[in-house]
């Protein structure tokens, strides 16, 4: 499977938006900082897939 993710790192609220057939808005609390945000993402695909 391949999908496209745009990030929002240091959101508000943390959620997930498909805005197309395989790309996703994914917006997560963390900062864009040492590879914190990019996880969270994962964190957050991975429990959304599950």
């Amino acid at each position: 499977m391949k999908i496209f993710v745009k990030a929002k790192p240091r959101a508000k609220n943390e959620k997930i938006e498909k805005i197309g057939e395989d790309c996703f808005k994914v917006s997560v609390k963390e900062p864009p900082e040492e590879g914190k945000a990019n996880q969270a993402i994962v964190k957050a695909l991975a429990e959304y897939f599950k």
